[in-house]
């Protein structure tokens, strides 16, 4: 397994090649920045299983992106991305035979056999003082500006503040759908029973209506009785033996 290098290792920028990319800042899970990422101009020329790809990502002087970086290329550096898998440097987590991928088509993340080949892109991580305004480097920043990590901070701090307002919104919208549609059932289920009881009182009064008409008819000297097909019919006299 790949592991990030201290952000406080030092890296030179000048040695980054040209047509190198800046994808943005990283950040730890407690959303503190970790380092900066850049994306490597080189490209395999053809499809690597995920051993040839870890290898191949070395060759060129930098490493696979974790899951996470891949997200922030996808984000930042879509354009300079090849249209398709690409693996990462995680092995799945619950199946080291398998590791994670992203798809640069639409940015979905899956978990493939190592044994598959894909694409891949090459990565170097760099310290968080690298690439800052006063420093002349070679690498082409994605977003058009390099934030300090302070600025970044805060905007990514904001943008977690608009997706969690909308998340809310939408699930109070999903919320009142649902809540609607409980409603509906309900009203359904009322009306089914409605439906249901007023077919047992007809059911009810039909029996009651057939059995005052065989008592009526026994009374007037006629019987009621079925034939085999189980049609009712009414016979005068006495039925013979």
């Amino acid at each position: 397994m790949h592991t990030h290098p201290s952000p406080s290792a030092h890296v030179c920028t000048s040695d980054l090649p040209s047509g190198t990319l800046h994808a943005g800042t990283a950040l730890d899970a407690d959303g503190r920045p970790t380092h900066r990422l850049v994306l490597l101009p080189q490209r395999p020329d053809k499809r690597l299983n995920w051993q040839n790809a870890k290898a191949w990502a070395s060759s060129v002087g930098g490493d696979l992106p974790s899951p996470q970086e891949q997200s922030l290329l996808f984000a930042n550096c879509r354009d300079a991305l090849p249209k398709a898998w690409c693996w990462s440097n995680k092995e799945h987590e619950e199946d080291a035979s398998y590791a994670w991928d992203c798809d640069f088509y639409d940015g979905d993340q899956y978990g493939s056999h190592k044994s598959y080949v894909g694409s891949a892109v090459a990565v170097r991580r760099l310290p968080l003082e690298s690439l800052n305004s006063s420093e002349d480097v070679g690498a082409h920043v994605c977003t058009g500006t390099a934030e300090l990590p302070a600025e970044t901070a805060k905007a990514i701090q904001n943008l977690r503040k608009r997706l969690s307002r909308w998340e809310l919104d939408h699930l109070r919208k999903l919320s009142a759908e649902l809540a609607d549609r409980l409603d509906n059932a309900q009203q359904r289920i009322e009306d089914l029973e409605s439906e249901v009881a007023r077919a047992w009182g007809a059911a009810d009064s039909w029996r009651d209506d057939a059995l005052n008409l065989v008592n009526d008819l026994q009374e007037a000297g006629k019987d009621v009785g079925l034939t085999q097909d189980g049609a009712l019919v009414v016979m005068s006299g006495e039925v013979p033996f």
